[in-house]
Formats: C-alpha cells, structure tokens, sequence
C-alpha cells in the first residue's frame, strides 16, 4: 500500500497523483484540471492618478515596469489592482474595492483664481478601461467618475458573476490575486499561541484574504505555517513508522516548502519550531533560523514565495501536489528588488516563473540586474508623459549597459566621466603635461580602473613618439 494514501485522504487530496507517478517538475507543461485563467491584456486610463491618458498592453506571463522615479511605476501597479479588483468582488467574502469611490486616485491639476489664488482641483472625468480573460472567456470594462459629489459608474458585462461557477465547482481552479507594495516587512505577531491557528478549518475564499495589501497578512502566513505543523505532529502520531520524507513530501506546507526552496537556496522550507514556539527556517546543511532572525531580503523572498504558494493551496486544495503550477492569477509587486542582494536580484523573475508558471506577474523595479534578465517584450518602460515602449533590448546587458541604453542613466559618476572627457581633449590637443597631471589627480581619486591604465598608456605612448621625432 502506498503509505501516502492515508495523508492524502486527510489533506483532501486522495487523487492528486496514482501510485507510482513522480510528480512533475515546474517547467513541464500543465496539465489542466480546468481551464480557469485569469487574464489582464489591456489598461486605458484617463485622468487616474497621475495620468492625463494612457494606454498599455500588456504579455501574459511577466510584465517588468521600468521607469524613473515619478514616472508613474507604482500608480500603474495601483491601477491594475483596480482592474482585477472586479472580478474578484464578485467572489463572496471578500471585500469589495472600487478604485473610483476614493478621490485621491482621480487626477489633479493646480488652478490659479482671478483673485491671485492657487488651489488643487479634481479633473473629470476620470476612467478605467480593462479588457482580459476569466474562464477563456473575453472581457471588458471600465470604471468612471464624472464630478467629486457623483458616484462611481462601472460597466462589468457579466464580470462580477464570472467566478460564481468556480466558487461552486469543487473541481476549478480558482486565481490567485495579490498586491504586494512597497511597504511590506512581513513582522511576526508574537501574540499569536498555537491552539489559536486551528481554532477555524481553512476556506477556499481566505485565499483572498487581505489580497489587496497582501504582506500585511503575515499573520495568516504565521497562523497557517503553524497549523500545517501541529497537522504534520498529528499525522506522525497515527502513522508511526512511514518515513516522513515521505509522508510530508505532498502535503500543503511541503508544496509551498518547495516553493521556498526554490527562492531560499539550501532552505528546506518554513515550519514551527514547537520547542521555541517560533516561525523557523529549515536548512539543509545548518540548524534552523529563526523567521524574525533572517535578513531584510530573506526574509522578504522568503515570505513572498511562501505568501502566493500559501493563496494557492486555500483557494484549490483539490488540485493536490500541482497547486503551485496549475493556478493561474494575477499577483502585483511593487519594488521587487527591495532589499534583495545583487545575486537575488539576477535570480529572482525566474524563481517566480518557475515557481508559479500560470501566474501573471506584473513588477516595478529600479534594479539593472533584474532588467538585464528579462526579455525586452516582458519590459515596459514608462516615460514622464505617460507613454509606454518597449527597449530595443535588456536580456543579456550588463548592468552598465542597461542604465545607458534602457534606463537612460550615466554607467558612471559624473565627476569621474567629466574628467576622463577632459583628459581626452588635452591628448587631442597634444597638452599631454596638462593631461598627465589630471590623469594623475583622477587616479588618486579612483585608483587604477582600466579607464585611467588606458589613458596613461596613451600618454606614455605619445611621449615615445615624441622622443623619437627628436
């Protein structure tokens, strides 16, 4: 008897795999339980944040918004929020978010009146355009707010009811949705006891839980890694003797543990540590860390990983082992190189593609490590005047290349950049005392970078063909 048929009977997920079928890897292809998608293709705003009008269209799986600050990058990500917000209102037990009920996301203009006067005024109106798929099923709709006492107008076409049928299938998959910002530090709850994270049985819809400022539920993380733990101690109980390698390899916190493993290299995953009553790190090759003790950046790759895999097995426990990779959704991330060390950064898209492939992930992000491994289609770089382009191209740059020619930026200080022009003019000009004694002064300042041996390479041979003109 294979020992996993009793788990899989406790966790809900009897016939996720038949005996003797390995599971499969994150980059083979899906194979579809139901083809439940979610799905933004297009955004059109006028008068919404700081946009006067835009439009963008957007890819499938990986959207990276680049920009200089004050471009709009995080009024973007917030707008998209809005979108997908429809649909997701329709699912019971969440709560609802109109993005045109608050003022604050409607445009500003600064007026002066006839008395000299200068004050801040609402521009109307003010809309949204999307256009998606949910169920492989086209959408479109706007949101609209014509004056400051009118109330929000919408036009859904069916949206809001679009998720009932899934909500009501115990076999489909519903999406993920999540908005992580800017602000997120995933800080522990020490008032949190173990017997308090079992106190309800988990429901599909507490995948939406706080989806719309999603790190801000460390709590229910906490909780839930928690309550899979003392579940883990209570199957061990009843199962003495399979090893629980085995025993745990499927069950919900080992497939959001492998999740975490892929982002956390030489991590084994989250679990609570009953003897010190904490939310500890596993390693493979060193005792547990405390959650509260890791870096800024582990903690936050960690927790993200951890955040989405966590939604996923709420909203779809029917679709067993493969949760993570058969879920679509949409998930929004502000600052995704936020404390992340520069190796992180080069690794982290392609952690959350292989980790959730049906996600679409939209990103904001200053980082040249992370653009230059993304593909120029999966980019979009906002201008100052609300266009969007694509760069002529990122994957492959180096991180000097992709201040230059994506982001628009000097690779170097300007200071240092100012002397090596003027360094160049005196050679040009055969003033190479004059440049000796600035290239001497540079290089007190900057050492012997291979800008400076160049150039007194130059100058050195410029005397040799001097003294032999002599």
């Amino acid at each position: 008897m294979n020992p996993l048929k009793p788990l899989r009977r406790i966790f809900g997920v009897e016939n996720a795999l038949p005996d003797g079928v390995v599971e499969p890897s994150a980059g083979d292809d899906p194979v579809p339980l139901a083809q439940t998608v979610l799905r933004l293709d297009r955004l059109e705003l006028t008068n919404v944040f700081g946009f006067e009008h835009a439009a963008f269209h957007f890819d499938g799986s990986f959207n990276l918004i680049v920009g200089v600050n004050g471009c709009g990058k995080t009024s973007l990500l917030q707008a998209i929020v809005g979108a997908v917000a429809l649909p997701v209102n329709g699912v019971s037990a969440v709560r609802n978010y109109w993005i045109m009920d608050n003022l604050r996301n409607v445009r500003s203009t600064v007026r002066e009146t006839k008395d000299g006067r200068v004050r801040l005024e609402k521009i109307f109106p003010a809309r949204l355009d999307a256009k998606g798929v949910i169920n492989q099923k086209d959408y479109d709709w706007f949101m609209e707010r014509t004056s400051e006492s009118s109330t929000a107008v919408e036009r859904t076409n069916g949206l809001l009811s679009a998720l009932e049928p899934v909500v009501r299938s115990a076999e489909s998959l519903l999406p993920v949705v999540a908005f992580y910002s800017s602000d997120r530090r995933w800080n522990l709850n020490d008032r949190i006891r173990p017997e308090e994270a079992v106190d309800e049985p988990d429901k599909r819809s507490d995948g939406y839980t706080g989806w719309m400022n999603a790190s801000s539920d460390m709590a229910g993380l906490q909780k839930w890694v928690t309550a899979k733990s003392l579940e883990r101690l209570e199957s061990v109980s009843r199962f003495v003797g399979v090893q629980s390698s085995e025993l745990f390899k499927d069950d919900e916190l080992g497939i959001v543990n492998r999740a975490v493993a892929l982002a956390l290299p030489g991590s084994m995953g989250l679990s609570f540590d009953m003897r010190f009553r904490k939310l500890v790190v596993i390693w493979s090759d060193r005792e547990p860390t405390a959650f509260e003790d890791l870096s800024d950046g582990q903690r936050g790759v960690c927790a993200l990983v951890a955040d989405i895999a966590r939604r996923m097995c709420l909203l779809n426990p029917q679709a067993g082992p493969n949760v993570t990779r058969d879920t679509p959704g949409v998930v929004v991330i502000d600052e995704l190189d936020m404390h992340l060390h520069p190796a992180w950064q080069r690794r982290i898209v392609g952690v959350l593609r292989k980790a959730f492939p049906r996600v679409q992930f939209f990103a904001a992000t200053h980082s040249p490590l992370i653009i230059g491994e993304v593909p120029s289609s999966n980019i979009l770089l906002l201008r100052r005047d609300g266009r969007s382009t694509h760069p002529e191209r990122s994957y492959g740059l180096d991180s000097n290349e992709v201040l230059e020619e994506v982001m628009g930026s000097s690779s170097r200080n300007d200071a240092v950049t100012n002397s090596l022009v003027e360094i160049h003019r005196l050679l040009d000009s055969e003033m190479v005392a004059d440049a000796q004694s600035r290239l001497d002064s540079l290089k007190a300042d900057v050492g012997e970078i291979p800008e400076v041996i160049q150039l007194q390479s130059e100058i050195e041979s410029l005397r040799m063909l001097g003294d032999s003109d002599e």
